[in-house]
């Protein structure tokens, strides 16, 4: 009868625990660092704005256009934002895209002042790009989709690679280690994560009652400060 390695067994079981611990990290950091953005929110920054035209192709409901607007040449008085007119000045653009039908907004007014700033959006009017300015249209950067969730979109990339990582050692250990400890041991793990998980699923609802409440509270701040 062949003796059984206590010690062994102890620290296998050790590194399956490490590892699961850390798939759960990164399963639930791409979640944690993603911005979101809702259908009638209302947004300010040029991240959330280029978002929600890229996922709305329209944009969000705070903003007028300067003939909506009492004085389009000065920031709105009720906290709006103005956006919506054709862009006029195609200058350094039209070496960037082939598109025309493009149009304009405003982004991240500057704080304490009257003036709208010089940063811009440019956007295809139906929403196929999105192009930031930061000197009133001197210069142009493309905001992608994979960009403006960049930690994220890295994250899941992460997640997919360490489950391959994973996988791979399961089978290496199955095949040149003792396969039928290392599987019991996956076993037990894997029915102590399942408890875990179910214990946390038993606070989903009181979890999804906060992120609501949140979420509305943010939508509140958001309409009472352009700093957001």
């Amino acid at each position: 009868m062949r003796k059984i390695d206590v010690k062994k067994i102890k620290r296998q079981e050790a590194c399956i625990w490490v590892f699961l611990v850390i798939t759960l990290i990164l399963l639930v950091l791409p979640l944690a660092v993603r911005t979101y953005v809702f259908a009638d929110g209302e947004y300010r920054t040029a991240r959330r704005v280029a978002l929600y035209i890229y996922t709305y192709d329209e944009l969000p409901s705070n903003y007028v256009t300067k003939s909506e607007a009492e004085d389009g040449s000065v920031q709105p008085a009720d906290g709006r934002m103005i956006g919506g007119d054709v862009f006029a000045y195609e200058g350094a653009i039209t070496a960037l895209t082939d598109v025309r039908d493009l149009r304009e907004c405003d982004v991240d007014y500057p704080e304490g002042e009257n003036g709208r700033g010089a940063h811009r959006l440019v956007y295809a009017a139906d929403g196929s790009q999105v192009w930031f300015t930061d000197d009133h249209y001197a210069s142009f950067t493309l905001l992608s989709p994979w960009s403006l969730n960049a930690a994220s979109n890295a994250l899941w990339i992460s997640f997919g690679a360490f489950l391959g990582l994973e996988l791979g050692i399961a089978v290496a250990v199955c095949i040149f280690g003792d396969g039928k400890i290392f599987l019991e041991n996956v076993r037990s793990v894997f029915i102590m994560g399942l408890i875990i998980a179910g214990v946390i699923l038993l606070f989903v609802p009181v979890f999804i009652a906060f992120w609501i409440w949140y979420a509305a509270q943010r939508g509140i701040k958001d309409k009472a400060s352009p700093e957001n």
